[in-house]
């Protein structure tokens, strides 16, 4: 096979792309996921449910509030149906990885196998940046109220 000379260079920094030779995707690797993938699902699905639940009551607290004659408060709902993205997107990704290891079980290849884990990291990945953020405005909040107590 020739170099080609106008190609760029490239480096894999990880020591391999997938799966090499000899690498085999074992019993209990499948067992595994037959065995989350249900458990995936069930989140998903319930993601999908409170998230749902959390919209349909933002918007009866924006509509309540707007029909009272109160729209200024109007935030608070608006708020509220923010966070229910914050229900619906992770159910999505879970769903998701769920659908891509039922591929993966089924095609048994490794780039599939692959799929289900950038999938997994993609929920991690997800869920940890909202737990950095919620933790942040927790202690903020605490700030703002100690302040607001102090001057009273």
């Amino acid at each position: 096979m020739e170099d080609n000379l106008y190609q760029a260079p490239a480096s894999n920094l990880f020591g391999r792309d997938s799966l090499g030779e000899g690498e085999k995707i074992t019993q209990v690797m499948l067992d595994e996921l037959k065995g989350t993938r249900p458990w995936m699902r069930l989140f998903g699905i319930l993601g999908l449910i409170a998230g749902g639940l959390t919209v349909l009551t933002g918007l009866g607290t924006l509509f309540s509030l707007i029909s009272t004659g109160a729209g200024a408060f109007a935030l608070t709902a608006l708020v509220q149906i923010a966070i229910a993205a914050c229900y619906l997107y992770p159910a999505l990704l879970l769903l998701r990885c769920a659908q891509a290891i039922g591929k993966a079980l089924s095609s048994g290849t490794a780039r599939d196998f692959e799929a289900v884990l950038e999938k997994q990291r993609r929920f991690w990945r997800f869920l940890g940046i909202a737990l950095v953020v919620s933790l942040a405005l927790g202690i903020v909040m605490a700030l703002i109220g100690v302040g607001i107590a102090s001057r009273l």
